[in-house]
């Protein structure tokens, strides 16, 4: 029989964990409703399996030393909720900002809390979510909140390329929180109400004298199509955390073992007929490579990331019977396919993304060459281009080209790189394409277009042998030529 002692104890206990339900009390839990959003915790429930969320820490209250006579400083949690669970019956370690306690600022003790998080996701190799609602740091509580987010930075670059970090954003993000996020794998953003910046409108306009709206120096578009930042929109908290939880599915749990294989209903050996419809003959001809990758991969297996960013290249992650792997294609509907600045950051970042997590890499190139111009060339080509260089060079897993109409220049990085090279029989490969190398030859020549003489040698010299795929096979260019019914 319990004493009254006990009794008086349980609840207690249960008083706590009510108190900490309401977070900032329950005016901003009502907020929260009527803005559509879920609470935090509702948020960890999504995230995880049914039943196997344990969460840490539900009743500290670190902040209250910093209190300045208000009950939200002090709230039970200290603004973070942080928990250990299952997504598709795998450990996952995730915490989520609790914006009705100071706009979801981060205090000492929610920073503690992370880094304890974190440090047994460190120590069991289990991947982080972190769901981020937050206004940055808490200034009033000190320097010693500033060094603790400096601690949890420092935590998430020591834990990059080791552990998959997915970050979600799914209202403010900002300041540390949104370093914090920057420097995770995986970003998804709620396309309604995420914005991630280092400075807000106010400062800014107080420091640099410029509008700046809240859009156009961090919102969720701007984002996902300007700065690459983010990696995908979704629009609304559970079809991001659905979202985040499909990302995990295809990497591993920690750099050291093998990412999931699943079961799939699509034939490994399945026959590509419909390759020869989707890519036309012409190499000047745009299509769409997207359907190309839907009939190479298996069916429904292809998650595009960064769709809306650099989009003259598609990046993804796919499967091939069963197995993960990331998908590297040029987009001959953008710019014709050519690389440029932003899809060689693109391009790179998501390799080494890759490379960490043991996703072999397959590369579909149809590339003329990179993007020419001044512009591009002050914005940094030769060093964004030299970053996809290092990406594959020093990639750690297997890598597959495929080119599938064209590969010429510098941009043949994308199609020499690997392990093994492949290509359709109708592809050209080459230092330059046809024209533009006659007019190279031509003017080290010193001739004209009008010198029927010179233009007839050009003629032989480049002529229809000068960039077929036999001649590339021939010189060891290419492992196999394949039809294009056998791709897959």
């Amino acid at each position: 029989m319990s004493s009254p002692t006990q009794n008086g104890d349980v609840t207690r206990l249960r008083e706590l964990e009510a108190e900490s339900s309401l977070g900032g009390g329950e005016h901003l839990v009502r907020r929260q409703r009527r803005l559509g959003r879920l609470l935090p915790r509702e948020r960890l429930e999504t995230l995880f399996d049914p039943e196997t969320m344990v969460e840490m820490g539900r009743l500290s209250r670190v902040s209250r030393r910093f209190s300045i006579d208000r009950a939200d400083h002090a709230a039970l949690g200290d603004g973070v909720l942080c928990a250990l669970g299952r997504v598709e019956g795998r450990p996952v370690a995730a915490y989520a900002h609790d914006a009705t306690v100071l706009r979801g600022a981060i205090g000492f003790g929610g920073a503690q809390k992370i880094l304890r998080l974190t440090e047994i996701a460190k120590a069991q190799g289990i991947p982080v979510v972190a769901l981020h609602d937050s206004d940055g740091v808490r200034v009033h509580e000190g320097p010693q909140t500033l060094a603790m987010l400096g601690d949890v930075l420092a935590r998430s670059a020591e834990l990059s390329g080791w552990v998959p970090q997915i970050n979600v954003i799914l209202g403010l993000c900002v300041g540390g929180a949104a370093y914090s996020a920057a420097l995770g794998d995986v970003l998804i953003a709620n396309q309604e109400s995420a914005y991630a910046f280092v400075t807000g409108s106010k400062v800014t306009k107080i420091v640099t004298a410029q509008d700046a709206p809240l859009e156009e120096i961090g919102g969720a578009s701007m984002h996902a199509s300007t700065t690459g930042l983010f990696h995908a929109l979704r629009e609304d908290d559970r079809s991001c955390i659905a979202l985040a939880r499909r990302v995990l599915s295809y990497l591993p749990s920690n750099a050291k073992e093998a990412p999931p294989q699943l079961s799939m209903d699509d034939p490994a050996q399945r026959k590509t007929d419909r390759i020869e419809q989707l890519i036309p003959e012409s190499d000047r001809k745009p299509y769409n490579v997207g359907p190309v990758l839907e009939e190479v991969f298996d069916r429904g297996s292809f998650l595009e990331l960064q769709a809306d960013f650099a989009r003259s290249v598609v990046v993804g992650l796919a499967r091939l019977g069963g197995r993960a792997v990331a998908v590297v294609a040029s987009q001959p509907m953008h710019n014709a396919g050519c690389l440029d600045v932003d899809s060689s950051r693109k391009t790179a970042r998501f390799v080494q993304l890759a490379s960490a997590y043991g996703l072999p890499v397959i590369t579909l190139a149809d590339v003329p060459g990179f993007l020419p111009g001044k512009r591009q060339e002050q914005a940094g080509l030769l060093l964004h281009g030299a970053k996809v260089i290092a990406a594959y060079s020093a990639c750690r897993t297997p890598l597959i080209s495929v080119v599938l109409r064209k590969s010429y220049g510098g941009a043949n990085v994308l199609s020499y790189p690997g392990d093994v090279r492949l290509a359709l029989p109708y592809a050209r490969v080459q230092a330059m394409g046809k024209e533009a190398a006659k007019a190279v030859a031509r003017h080290m020549r010193g001739g004209e277009a009008s010198d029927t003489e010179l233009e007839a040698e050009l003629e032989r010299a480049f002529g229809d042998g000068w960039d077929r795929m036999e001649r590339m096979a021939e010189d060891g260019f290419v492992d196999r030529i394949v039809e294009p019914q056998n791709l897959r």
